[in-house]
Protein backbone atom coordinates (compact mmCIF):
# COMPACT_ATOMS: atom_id res chain seq x y z
CA UNK A 1 0.00 0.00 0.00
CA UNK A 2 1.15 3.32 -0.86
CA UNK A 3 -0.14 6.40 0.85
CA UNK A 4 -0.98 9.50 -1.23
CA UNK A 5 -1.19 13.18 0.16
CA UNK A 6 -3.83 14.85 -1.71
CA UNK A 7 -3.26 18.26 0.00
CA UNK A 8 -4.82 19.99 2.15
CA UNK A 9 -9.03 21.08 2.36
CA UNK A 10 -9.26 24.93 3.95
CA UNK A 11 -11.59 24.62 7.26
CA UNK A 12 -13.01 27.59 8.70
CA UNK A 13 -11.28 28.29 12.35
CA UNK A 14 -13.46 27.14 15.04
CA UNK A 15 -16.29 25.75 12.58
CA UNK A 16 -16.96 22.10 11.44
CA UNK A 17 -14.97 19.95 9.56
CA UNK A 18 -15.01 20.65 5.60
CA UNK A 19 -16.75 18.52 3.22
CA UNK A 20 -14.25 16.61 1.40
CA UNK A 21 -14.72 16.42 -2.29
CA UNK A 22 -15.59 13.42 -4.18
CA UNK A 23 -12.50 11.28 -4.93
CA UNK A 24 -13.03 9.07 -8.48
CA UNK A 25 -14.07 5.47 -8.00
CA UNK A 26 -12.15 4.39 -11.75
CA UNK A 27 -8.57 3.70 -12.00
CA UNK A 28 -6.28 6.66 -12.30
CA UNK A 29 -2.90 7.71 -13.29
CA UNK A 30 -1.31 9.82 -10.51
CA UNK A 31 2.11 12.11 -10.57
CA UNK A 32 3.97 13.66 -7.80
CA UNK A 33 7.24 13.09 -5.52
CA UNK A 34 7.86 10.21 -4.19
CA UNK A 35 9.14 11.48 -0.57
CA UNK A 36 9.98 10.81 2.69
CA UNK A 37 6.93 10.62 5.46
CA UNK A 38 7.59 14.40 7.21
CA UNK A 39 9.23 13.97 10.51
CA UNK A 40 9.69 15.55 13.49
CA UNK A 41 6.76 17.75 15.01
CA UNK A 42 4.91 17.39 18.26
CA UNK A 43 2.86 14.34 18.62
CA UNK A 44 -0.18 16.13 19.99
CA UNK A 45 -2.82 13.75 21.51
CA UNK A 46 -1.36 10.79 21.14
CA UNK A 47 -2.61 8.15 18.26
CA UNK A 48 -6.23 9.71 16.97
CA UNK A 49 -6.14 6.72 14.63
CA UNK A 50 -7.66 3.62 16.63
CA UNK A 51 -10.26 6.59 18.32
CA UNK A 52 -11.96 7.18 14.94
CA UNK A 53 -14.30 4.51 13.10
CA UNK A 54 -15.36 6.09 10.52
CA UNK A 55 -13.31 7.78 6.86
CA UNK A 56 -11.54 9.95 6.61
CA UNK A 57 -9.62 9.98 9.28
CA UNK A 58 -7.79 12.46 11.08
CA UNK A 59 -4.41 13.02 12.41
CA UNK A 60 -1.80 15.56 13.39
CA UNK A 61 1.38 13.57 12.94
CA UNK A 62 2.57 11.13 10.15
CA UNK A 63 3.34 8.09 11.80
CA UNK A 64 3.84 4.85 8.73
CA UNK A 65 3.79 2.08 11.97
CA UNK A 66 0.71 3.36 13.43
CA UNK A 67 -1.30 4.14 10.24
CA UNK A 68 0.26 0.17 9.24
CA UNK A 69 -1.67 -1.25 12.23
CA UNK A 70 -4.67 0.78 11.93
CA UNK A 71 -4.90 -0.54 8.04
CA UNK A 72 -4.22 -3.78 9.35
CA UNK A 73 -1.60 -4.11 6.45
CA UNK A 74 1.85 -3.02 5.66
CA UNK A 75 2.68 0.77 4.03
CA UNK A 76 5.02 1.54 1.76
CA UNK A 77 8.36 3.60 3.45
CA UNK A 78 7.55 6.66 1.66
CA UNK A 79 4.47 8.60 0.56
CA UNK A 80 3.58 9.93 -2.81
CA UNK A 81 2.74 13.94 -2.90
CA UNK A 82 0.83 14.54 -5.40
CA UNK A 83 1.49 17.01 -8.19
CA UNK A 84 -0.02 20.51 -8.36
CA UNK A 85 -3.69 20.15 -9.90
CA UNK A 86 -5.65 23.10 -11.12
CA UNK A 87 -9.12 22.18 -11.06
CA UNK A 88 -8.77 20.23 -7.64
CA UNK A 89 -10.18 21.13 -4.15
CA UNK A 90 -7.07 20.24 -2.54
CA UNK A 91 -4.37 22.94 -2.08
CA UNK A 92 -1.06 20.93 -3.20
CA UNK A 93 1.93 23.22 -2.55
CA UNK A 94 5.11 21.14 -1.46
CA UNK A 95 7.69 23.39 -0.33
CA UNK A 96 11.14 21.06 0.62
CA UNK A 97 12.98 22.14 4.04
CA UNK A 98 15.30 22.99 2.83
CA UNK A 99 18.16 25.34 4.16
CA UNK A 100 19.98 28.00 1.57
CA UNK A 101 23.83 27.99 1.84
CA UNK A 102 23.52 31.04 3.35
CA UNK A 103 22.18 30.31 6.81
CA UNK A 104 24.71 27.24 6.91
CA UNK A 105 27.53 29.83 6.44
CA UNK A 106 25.96 31.96 9.35
CA UNK A 107 25.64 28.92 11.70
CA UNK A 108 29.68 27.98 11.11
CA UNK A 109 30.05 31.61 11.71
CA UNK A 110 28.48 31.77 14.67
CA UNK A 111 29.83 28.65 16.06
CA UNK A 112 33.53 29.55 15.01
CA UNK A 113 33.39 32.54 16.67
CA UNK A 114 31.87 30.86 19.63
CA UNK A 115 35.12 28.27 19.68
CA UNK A 116 37.39 31.38 19.37
CA UNK A 117 35.33 33.70 22.27
CA UNK A 118 35.54 30.44 24.70
CA UNK A 119 39.55 29.88 23.89
CA UNK A 120 40.11 33.40 24.56
CA UNK A 121 38.66 33.38 27.86
CA UNK A 122 39.95 29.56 28.66
CA UNK A 123 43.35 31.25 27.91
CA UNK A 124 42.76 34.09 30.16
CA UNK A 125 41.44 32.52 33.08
CA UNK A 126 44.44 30.44 32.94
CA UNK A 127 47.32 32.44 32.15
CA UNK A 128 49.77 32.44 34.72
CA UNK A 129 52.40 35.57 35.34
CA UNK A 130 55.91 34.11 36.26
CA UNK A 131 57.54 36.93 38.59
Amino acid sequence: RLLVDLGWVAAPPGGPAPAWPELPLTDVELHGIYAPAPGGGLRVGGDALPRQSGWPKLTLFVDLAAIATDLGAPVAPRLLLLDAEPGSAFVRSWTPAIMAPEKHRGYALQWFTFALVAGVIFVGLHWRKSN
